[in-house]
C-alpha cells in the first residue's frame, strides 16, 4: 500500500508540474500575439502538447489541445485597435448606406422594413464617429452633459455637435422623423401602423450627415 500511494503522490506532482509548463507555455504565446509576433510553430506546438501526453489521459489531453489551439488561432476578425475606430464606424456608416441604397421602397404593397433599419444603422455609426475620433486626442475632455441613448439619433446628434460637428438644416428638420422609427425599433419588430415616409425620403438626411462627418474628420 505505501509503495502504491507514492506511487500516485509522484503521478500528482508529475501532472501538476506539466499543468504549470503548459500554463506558462501558453501565457508566452498569448504575451507574443499581444505584441505583435506570429504564434508559435507547429512543431513547438506539438512540443507543448507532448507536457500533457503522460499520465493525463486521452481525453484530457484532447481538451488541453483543443483550448491551446484556440488561444494560437483566434477568429481574424477581431475587434479594432483604439486609433482605428472612428474610420471604422464611418466606413460601416457607408456599408450600410450602400446597402440601403440596393433596396426598393416598398415590397408586396408595404414599405421596405430593412431599408429603414439600415439607414437608421448608417446614420448611428456616422454620428458615433465623431466622438470617438476627438477621444484619441491626448487633450479630449468630455462634453460636460448627458450621454445619449445608443439609438437616439437626435441625441447622438446632439452629442457629436458638443464635439464640433457642425449643425445642419436638412438634419435638424429630418433627423426626428428618423430617429423615432430607429429609437423605437418600429421597423425591426412589427408594431401598431403609424404613418411613415418612405425610406428614399430620409436619403438626402443619410448622405449629408455622412459627409459632415467625413467632412469634420478630414476625409474630404
Amino acid at each position: 500500500m505505501g509503495e502504491i500511494a507514492e506511487q500516485m503522490q509522484r503521478t500528482k506532482s508529475a501532472v501538476r508540474t506539466r499543468a504549470l509548463k503548459l500554463n506558462i507555455a501558453i501565457a508566452r504565446a498569448e504575451n507574443s500575439m499581444q505584441r505583435g509576433k506570429r504564434a508559435a510553430p507547429r512543431s513547438n506546438r506539438q512540443d507543448i502538447a507532448d507536457l500533457t501526453i503522460p499520465r493525463l489521459g486521452k481525453r484530457a489531453c484532447a481538451l488541453d489541445w483543443a483550448i491551446y489551439c484556440r488561444r494560437m488561432n483566434p477568429t481574424p476578425f477581431r475587434g479594432p485597435p483604439a486609433q482605428f475606430s472612428a474610420l471604422d464606424h464611418i466606413a460601416r456608416a457607408r456599408q450600410f448606406r450602400r446597402g440601403a441604397d440596393k433596396l426598393e421602397d416598398m415590397e408586396s404593397a408595404e414599405p421596405n422594413w430593412p431599408k429603414y433599419a439600415l439607414l437608421g444603422h448608417a446614420v448611428e455609426l456616422a454620428l458615433k464617429a465623431v466622438p470617438k475620433y476627438f477621444e484619441q486626442s491626448e487633450t479630449y475632455q468630455k462634453p460636460n452633459a448627458a450621454k445619449p441613448a445608443n439609438h437616439d439619433l437626435v441625441g447622438q446628434y446632439d452629442w457629436a455637435k458638443l464635439h464640433g460637428l457642425a449643425s445642419n438644416q436638412l438634419v435638424e428638420a429630418d433627423l426626428p422623423l428618423l430617429s423615432e422609427l430607429h429609437k423605437d425599433h418600429y421597423a425591426r419588430y412589427p408594431q401598431a401602423l403609424r404613418p411613415v415616409c418612405l425610406p428614399s425620403e430620409f436619403d438626402d438626411l443619410v448622405d449629408q450627415i455622412i459627409a459632415d462627418v467625413e467632412t469634420i474628420m478630414r476625409l474630404r
